[in-house]
């Protein structure tokens, strides 16, 4: 996640950065897709399903959402 230098979170909540084996998230509103230093991040709301499914999900979890998988490979 490119000069992010904090704790990794334990547990993906509201506000949380996500990476994935398919992409980073950020648990926020629903804004779509962001570019930043290089890196592509998708802002969903919280209560969207694919977010929704991952809260309270801890790094090494494996989300599935519509037959896809979704490692969790890092939480900020």
């Amino acid at each position: 996640l490119g000069e992010v230098d904090q704790k990794a979170s334990a547990l993906i909540a509201k506000g949380s950065l996500i990476e994935t084996n398919r992409g980073r998230f950020f648990a926020s509103i629903a804004y779509g897709k962001i570019e930043h230093q290089g890196d592509t991040y998708f802002a969903a709301s919280t209560s969207s399903p694919l977010i929704s499914s991952m809260l309270g999900k801890r790094v090494g979890d494996l989300v599935s959402f519509n037959g896809v998988d979704y490692k969790i490979e890092a939480i900020w």
